[in-house]
């Protein structure tokens, strides 16, 4: 991963940097951030969850799959966002979601990532 260091004292640090409002839920390993995000729902305490893992044992995939995320291969991410009016398309949005950061990772950084459909960002590989 370009060397890149996760951890939740420099994510907590880049947050505030861009004066964001979302509550960082930060785990070194998880069965997955997403069943994490769907908890805080559950607990009334999702809403603005920014949930962040370097590893997941039990990553939740489309159709119901899971998989592996080996610690030092990723970082993993949910966030949870409050959806009003019309539902929208969800894969469309996933998709976007993807280009959004695949060229933020461009444009600031100058990564040259690649999109593994529908939203996962491939570095170096």
């Amino acid at each position: 991963m370009n060397n890149l260091l996760l951890n939740e004292r420099s994510l907590i640090y880049h947050l505030r940097q861009y004066r964001s409002k979302r509550r960082l839920h930060y785990f070194a390993e998880t069965e997955s951030t997403n069943e994490v995000a769907k908890k805080l729902c559950g607990d009334g305490k999702g809403l603005g969850a920014f949930v962040v893992s370097d590893c997941q044992t039990a990553g939740k995939g489309r159709s119901g799959r899971t998989f592996c995320s080996p610690k030092g291969t990723g970082v993993y991410i949910s966030i949870v966002y409050e959806i009003s009016g019309k539902e929208p398309n969800f894969d469309l949005l996933s998709s976007l979601a993807g280009l959004a950061v695949r060229d933020t990772l461009f444009n600031f950084f100058d990564f040259d990532c690649k999109i593994k459909w529908p939203n996962d960002i491939l570095l170096d590989g």
